[in-house]
Formats: structure tokens, C-alpha cells, sequence
């Protein structure tokens, strides 16, 4: 499938977004309206991308698109078609690379950080990481599979930062809820060597 060129474009620029820890891989709504609106509707109804909301924890709502795991594949390769099964488009879906989203903040210095956190806040966080690094679940921990965890946990990490809450429109009418990991998480697994 080829796209017009500014479909394309703004495929691209969403995908610049990915790495900035800032808007958590979002390009947020406020740079969406620079582009046409009916060219971002036929690029969420294709799924090649979706939109995400994050609430962070002061009750700030960060809203913009980003790639779906198919878009990532288009990105990756553009002349493999949306729905190609051959083993060349499979493995173009880039690999998380564990390493933390670039950031345009300076470094915490070591005695602003918190200490470390309670074991089981760290076995929460580990699985939100995890969940966070996986397509089948877009890229989040559903709201239902943290139901396993104490619901008080779950609530002090979001109220301190350390997850934030992410619901995610993709096409069709198909909404998820659930969490992801903020850099601070992120942070607080590399202090324990958990990551």
C-alpha cells in the first residue's frame, strides 16, 4: 500500500516522537492539528496509528497519536503491504530496546532521588515495564490485569509518579484502558537493578 505524501509525513513524524520521554512515544494533539484532519482519520481507520491519552499524576491529560505495532512495521519498511504475512514485513517491527526514552530534561542529581521503593511496588512496576514493552497489549498494562495487584499499590504508584493512567482510541471504536511507566518508574527499576 502506498500512502499520499502527506499521509506519509505525518506517519513519519509521529514515529520522531517515539524516543522523546517528554510526551512518552506521543505526538501530542497540539502538533496534530498542523496536519489534515481527514489524513489522520484514514490513518487511525487503517491502524497504522491510534490515539493515546495519559493522565499524569497531577491530573494533567497529555492526548496525541502514536504508531500501532502495524504502523511501526509500515514505518520500519514501507513497500511491505498492510497486511503482508511473508517473514520479511513480520520482522520489521522494531525490538523495545530497554535502554530509557531520550529526554531533554538534565540528570536528577543522585540525593534528589527517592529512596528505594518497597519490594512489591517493584514487582508492580517490573510487570507494568514489561506489559509497557508489549504490541498485543499497546504497549500498556490493561486496567484488568492490574486488578491482581493490591488496589492501594496500584494508586500511591500513579498519585507518586511512577505509572501514569493511558487510554487509547484505536480504529474502530476500540478503546483500552490501562497503565504504562513513567520515566521515574523507569528510573527507580535501574536504581534496584531490576531492569
Amino acid at each position: 500500500m502506498l500512502l499520499p505524501q502527506t499521509q506519509a509525513s505525518i506517519l513519519a513524524t509521529v514515529a520522531q516522537f517515539r524516543d522523546i520521554a517528554k510526551y512518552h512515544g506521543v505526538m501530542p494533539h497540539k502538533h496534530v492539528i498542523a496536519f489534515d484532519e481527514g489524513d489522520t482519520k484514514a490513518l487511525v481507520a487503517h491502524d497504522l496509528l491510534e490515539w493515546t491519552t495519559f493522565t499524569l499524576p497531577c491530573g494533567v491529560d497529555i492526548k496525541g497519536l502514536r504508531l500501532t505495532p502495524e504502523g511501526e512495521r509500515f514505518q520500519a519498511d514501507p513497500s511491505c503491504e498492510l497486511l503482508d504475512a511473508s517473514p520479511r514485513c513480520q520482522g520489521a517491527t522494531p525490538e523495545p530496546s530497554g535502554q530509557p526514552l531520550a529526554t531533554d530534561q538534565p540528570p536528577v542529581p543522585q540525593a534528589a532521588i527517592e529512596p528505594l521503593l518497597a519490594h512489591e511496588y517493584l514487582i508492580i512496576l517490573k510487570d507494568v515495564f514489561h506489559f509497557s514493552a508489549m504490541p498485543r497489549y499497546h504497549f500498556m498494562m490493561p486496567k484488568k490485569k492490574a486488578r491482581f495487584y493490591e488496589a492501594d499499590d496500584v494508586k500511591d504508584l500513579l498519585d507518586r509518579g511512577y505509572i501514569i493512567h493511558v487510554r487509547v482510541e484505536a480504529g474502530g471504536d476500540r478503546k483500552y484502558k490501562g497503565y504504562t511507566i513513567s520515566t521515574k518508574g523507569r528510573q527507580a527499576l535501574a536504581d534496584a537493578d531490576m531492569l
